[in-house]
């Protein structure tokens, strides 16, 4: 259990460092090493306790849009993680995204990074 926990953070880590490398401009990370730690915890738990909430409350939308509500989802998700960073760290760790659409992007990257990661496992 322990294990597969900081495997998963790891990933997240590493799912963030790949994001901010394939869009540079929209996403930066401010605090070094410790803040992608910091993510893929924060991330982490987003994951485990909101996702399945926001699935149950985006089904019907997800049926409307042939499951591309899931790019909302994780751009929910996003947002959360960088408020908890904000607000636990104070902008010592802080990840730093321009923009509402940067968002989407970055919800569309760190999607596309968690389902190749998923079949990877």
């Amino acid at each position: 259990m322990l294990t597969r926990l900081l495997t998963n953070v790891v990933l997240n880590s590493i799912v963030l460092l790949i994001t901010t490398m394939l869009i540079p401009g929209t996403i930066s990370v401010n605090g070094g090493v410790s803040t992608y730690i910091y993510f893929g915890i924060i991330f982490g738990l987003s994951n485990t306790i909101l996702k399945p909430i926001l699935n149950i409350v985006t089904l019907p939308l997800r049926f409307l849009t042939l499951g591309m509500s899931v790019i909302i989802v994780n751009s929910i998700i996003l947002y959360f993680t960088d408020i908890g960073l904000e607000i636990l760290f104070q902008n010592e760790y802080d990840l730093v995204i321009q923009g509402g659409s940067s968002y989407l992007i970055a919800g569309l990257a760190i999607g596309t990074i968690n389902w190749i990661k998923n079949l990877i496992k």
